[in-house]
This record gives C-alpha cells, sequence and structure tokens, in this order.
C-alpha cells in the first residue's frame, strides 16, 4: 500500500467513525490529528505514540501507516534473488519513513488548497530520505532486533511467505546479464 492510500484510508475512516465528536470529524479536528500525528512521538511515525510525552512513545517507525507501506514492499520483493539474509531493507524503510511524513504533510497543509502533491522523486524527497535514513533508521540499524520486530510485524500484514530458498543457477544467469540501459551519458 502506498503512503497516500494508507493515510486517505485512516482518514476516511475517521471521517465515517460516528465514536468520534462531531469536532474531531470536522476539517478543523481533522487538522489538529494531522497535526498531532506529525508531532514527536505521534502516530505517523510511532506504533505505540505518546505526544504529551514523546519519550514515552514506543516502536519508533512501526506505526500503522509505515508497516502497510513496508508490507507492500516485502511483498513485493520477498524471494527475490537480490535480497541478502544479512541486510536489512535500510532504503525502503527510509522511504516508508519519508513517504508518510510527506503524505501526513500533504493532506495537511497541501491538499485542502487545492495544491498537487509532487513526485516523490529525488529532487522533492531525497533529502529527507536521507534524513530518515542517517537518524531514525541508523539508529535501529543500532538496535537489530527492534528491526526484526519491524520486519516480522510488516512480513505478518502480507498475502505471501517468505521462503527460504537458494537462488537457482538461471536466476543468477539472468541477474549477471541484466543491465539497466542508461537514459543519458554518463557525466565527464
Amino acid at each position: 500500500m502506498h503512503a497516500n492510500t494508507a493515510v486517505q484510508r485512516e482518514r476516511s475512516l475517521r471521517l465515517a467513525d460516528k465514536r468520534l465528536a462531531a469536532s474531531e470529524r470536522s476539517e478543523r479536528g481533522m487538522s489538529i490529528w494531522q497535526e498531532q500525528a506529525l508531532c514527536a512521538g505521534g502516530e505517523a511515525m510511532w506504533g505505540d505514540p505518546d505526544i504529551r510525552v514523546p519519550g514515552n512513545a514506543r516502536k519508533h517507525l512501526q506505526s500503522k501507516y509505515i508497516l502497510q507501506v513496508m508490507a507492500n514492499h516485502l511483498g513485493s520483493t520477498v524471494n527475490s534473488v537480490l535480497v541478502q539474509d544479512d541486510q536489512y531493507p535500510v532504503g525502503a524503510l527510509a522511504l516508508a519513513a519519508a513517504a508518510v511524513q510527506r503524505s501526513f504533510e500533504w493532506y495537511l497543509y497541501d491538499q485542502p488548497k487545492g495544491i498537487e502533491q509532487g513526485h516523490f522523486s529525488i529532487g522533492n524527497a531525497g533529502g529527507l530520505t536521507a534524513h530518515w535514513r542517517d537518524t531514525a533508521v541508523a539508529d535501529l540499524l543500532a538496535a537489530p532486533h527492534r528491526f526484526d520486530r519491524l520486519l516480522e510485524t510488516a512480513m505478518s500484514m502480507t498475502n505471501v511467505s517468505a521462503v527460504k530458498t537458494k537462488p537457482c543457477r538461471s536466476q543468477l544467469a539472468a541477474a549477471a546479464m541484466y543491465s539497466r540501459e542508461r537514459s543519458s551519458s554518463p557525466a565527464s
């Protein structure tokens, strides 16, 4: 699931939830919810959020939004010949965090003004992705049991199972034969 889809689904659920006060389902109420989700300790990034005392928030980068994006990634790459058992999907997690942040920010600030969301590109999100990689994702690498828990949770949300297989000779040969065609010549 893409970040925009995950955030939009939650917005729709909140708008339809009659257990919430009408003020919480109003435009202003939705803005407050989104602002709080983006706060330190907020639900955009935390599995167990706590914005009153952000230091009490737990499960960083394990929000339902990030887990849904990671589940989509893991489901589409499971058993890939390129996946190595000893490496974590650092880039994928950094991209997921950046995408979730951008999605919340777009729905909060730009979408109400009719501003289209820019493409998720290196120019629009490269710095943000690098920030997440160099901070929170790097912290998870220092605590592998937490990264493992995140991956187990995300994998449980997919409809595929990871099967440990060794790449066959044909897969390795195909991988060696593949070369991405350049769209332009390299800079001198």
